[in-house]
């Protein structure tokens, strides 16, 4: 039975975007796994909304190496937009199984590893 146009097109704009090389910020955006939090404090009277990565999409930044994660300032894990200068580009389906990597615990999906992950880091 043949697709209807509307259909057609509507499928290949979906594998296009999925096959799409996106920092995992964007992923993230696309995705839902962004939370908006509204900071307590007014600046300049006004309040501020500030939007946060889901614990999911914080876990896999860890475990890839996407950001920066150390807390005590250590330049070797500052991570890929540090070191390389942009951010690391990932597919639609390596960014969905790094995520699925770092909430089951597994290893790291390969194709979404940076280069400049610290060395013996999770």
């Amino acid at each position: 039975m043949p697709k209807n146009r509307e259909s057609a097109d509507a499928e290949s704009q979906t594998s296009a975007v999925a096959e799409e090389l996106l920092s995992p910020e964007n992923h993230a955006k696309a995705t839902k796994n962004v939370v908006l939090v509204r900071v307590p404090v007014a600046f300049k009277g006004q309040r501020q909304n500030r939007v946060q990565f889901s614990a999911s999409h914080a876990a896999a930044a860890v475990m890839h190496g996407w950001g920066r994660y150390d807390l005590n300032n250590n330049p070797e894990a500052w991570g890929h937009l540090h070191h390389a200068g942009e951010p690391l580009k990932l597919t639609r389906q390596d960014y969905l199984a790094a995520l699925k990597a770092a909430e089951s615990g597994d290893v790291p999906h390969a194709a979404a590893v940076s280069p400049y992950k610290p060395k013996g880091s999770v």
